[in-house]
């Protein structure tokens, strides 16, 4: 049975919206980074400072945690592990470490999930945002696209021109995990 959907790409790709349009629950995962306007603690992230991460990491509490544009952001085991007891689908948006360690540990649970626009579609939805360096956050895209390569299971193209076809492609998504549960 797939029980996580985790999303994979670079910076401004979409994750929140695609997890958002799948209408599964998600994982809330942690940040040290200060809340977004309208974002609310527990629900879009669980915010926390940096020594309070650090402290939980020490302690084993999140299965991966990055550091990202200055900030830490993680996901909790034992969020992952009650989904699986309970025998539910999630989505949770990761990086290429986190989607590393969640086949590492939930192995067969999970569908990888990458989405894909071009590095100056990123640029333009970063300076929209208006928010951290632009340059910092795609400075990584390259190496991003590769890792997305390399563990997706399924790939979107999730640029403007395409975005007709997401509905489709999210129903595919919905019918792959309601099969899964019957074998």
């Amino acid at each position: 049975m797939i029980h996580f959907i985790a999303v994979i790409g670079p910076s401004a790709v979409g994750k929140s919206t695609i997890k958002k349009r799948l209408g599964y629950d998600t994982v809330t995962t942690w940040t040290s980074r200060l809340p977004r306007n309208g974002e609310k603690h527990g629900i879009d992230y669980f915010f926390a400072t940096r020594e309070e991460m650090l402290k939980r990491k020490e302690s084993g509490f999140f299965l991966e945690m990055t550091e990202y544009d200055g900030n830490y952001y993680a996901t909790s085991l034992e969020s992952l592990e009650s989904v699986v007891q309970k025998k539910e689908t999630v989505t949770v948006a990761v990086d290429l470490h986190g989607i590393e360690e969640l086949k590492r540990h939930f192995s067969k649970s999970v569908l990888a999930l990458g989405l894909y626009i071009s590095k100056e579609s990123c640029q333009n939805r970063l300076e929209e945002r208006g928010e951290g360096s632009v340059e910092e956050r795609l400075s990584n895209y390259e190496d991003e696209i590769q890792g997305l390569l390399a563990h997706s299971d399924l790939i979107v193209n999730n640029e403007k021109e395409n975005w007709d076809r997401i509905p489709l492609i999210l129903d595919g998504v919905r019918t792959m995990v309601r099969d899964s549960s019957k074998g």
